[in-house]
């Protein structure tokens, strides 16, 4: 039942729609006229780029909605900025399940927000992913011509992949009117694969290294946090030959926790990696009341365990200062126990004590899961559940173990 009511809860939290979110961050808009204006943007982690955002000019006004139709570009400050543009968009696939025996050289010309990648004096380099593949452009700050970097994919008769690699001669042309008899440019444009890491290279030496990569290289961040819970956990015996066979025990008791994330993209915090440390002590006592005619059977064992939990927490609901969150991981777990015995005492008066039965294993993988919510933040409130897991293992039963809880986590900034 349990269990029932944390996945019921998991159900609940995914209920909520990713339009409902919020995230935003300082930028501004580029109207037709080339008016800037400064507000906030609803950044978000696109994966192609975006069509329309939601823009405020202050956070109490009403949002706009921005698109090519109304605006010639927008940024958000220190992350990401887009000029509109009409490109031509090749149509030539790079999944291998899609690429034909020839070359697909056909495209479509449409108008769209670029990425922009690199500002350059001479040339700039934008970069837009649409569902077929990301697609780059040079756009001449002299002539103010955009050209399509081009890379075909097709099959030959020996049904070998063949890549037709057109950029490489394009940046040639480019790197000859920008920089000629440059041998060691000439010699990394041939090297250059067709991403945006090597083409930001070689565009900022075709400018002298004088331009600037406006895209940020890298939003990935991390942070430390600690935390604290009170976990209940459960021990239940299974198995016909197994002691105490279709019981159950628990033990209340404090968690604590500490640890680091890994944020891919600190602006939105979308999904979050965590390695988290955590240290529980349970103690667990367990008696048979339906003993048979001739003894009595007891358990009591105390158990210390170290856990290192890798996990993926994921924001299914986000603004500023609220997030909603669910988060899945492998806890690998290091456990102790103290000196404990399976006792046996007889109606006679005898007692029959078997040391470290069952035998508990030091080491066992168990799968954790939570929910909760961040405020503000620093503080994330959550509920978790540990599956059960077996803790021994004999031919015909086994001890499993399994968890809730519910705590508090700090997050240094």
């Amino acid at each position: 039942m349990r269990y029932f009511y944390f996945s019921l809860f998991f159900c609940l939290l995914f209920s909520f729609r990713a339009n409902a979110q919020t995230n935003f961050k300082p930028g501004y808009i580029l109207k037709t006229n080339k008016d800037t204006v400064k507000g906030f943007i609803d950044y978000r982690e696109w994966v192609r780029n975006p069509k329309e955002v939601v823009f405020k000019q202050d956070l109490n006004k009403p949002i706009q909605k921005i698109t090519v139709a109304n605006a010639s570009g927008f940024g958000i400050n220190g992350a990401d900025y887009y000029d509109k543009a009409i490109v031509k968009v090749n149509n030539s696939p790079v999944q291998l399940s899609r690429v034909g025996s020839s070359i697909d050289t056909t495209y479509t010309i449409d108008t769209v927000f670029l990425q922009t990648v690199v500002k350059g004096k001479n040339l700039s380099l934008y970069e837009f992913s649409n569902e077929v593949k990301s697609h780059f452009y040079i756009l001449n700050e002299k002539t103010n011509e955009i050209t399509a970097l081009n890379k075909y994919l097709y099959i030959n008769e020996q049904r070998t992949f063949i890549s037709v690699n057109s950029y490489i001669n394009q940046l040639m042309v480019f790197a000859a009117g920008f920089q000629p008899g440059n041998e060691k440019l000439q010699a990394m444009i041939s090297r250059a694969d067709y991403s945006e890491k090597d083409l930001s290279h070689v565009v900022l030496k075709l400018n002298g290294d004088s331009g600037i990569q406006k895209t940020i290289k890298s939003n990935f961040g991390t942070r430390f946090f600690v935390g604290a819970a009170i976990k209940s956990s459960k021990v239940s015996f299974i198995g016909s030959n197994a002691p105490f066979v279709g019981r159950s025990t628990s033990s209340v008791a404090p968690e604590i926790s500490g640890g680091v994330d890994i944020v891919p993209n600190k602006n939105t915090e979308k999904m979050v990696i965590r390695m988290e440390l955590t240290l529980s002590r349970n103690h667990f006592t367990i008696t048979d009341p339906q003993s048979d005619a001739v003894a009595l059977h007891s358990l009591d064992f105390k158990q210390v365990t170290i856990s290192l939990t890798p996990q993926i927490m994921y924001n299914i609901y986000s603004t500023d200062n609220l997030k909603l969150f669910v988060d899945a991981g492998v806890s690998l777990n290091s456990n102790y126990y103290n000196k404990y015995y399976y006792v046996s005492k007889f109606n006679n008066g005898s007692e029959n004590k078997v040391e470290k039965f069952p035998l508990f294993e030091k080491f066992n993988i168990s799968i954790p899961v939570k929910a909760g919510v961040q405020l503000n933040k620093r503080f994330q409130f959550f509920a978790g559940y540990t599956f059960p897991t077996a803790i021994d293992r004999y031919l015909v039963s086994e001890t499993r173990q399994s968890s809730v809880k519910a705590g508090v986590t700090y997050l240094f900034k």
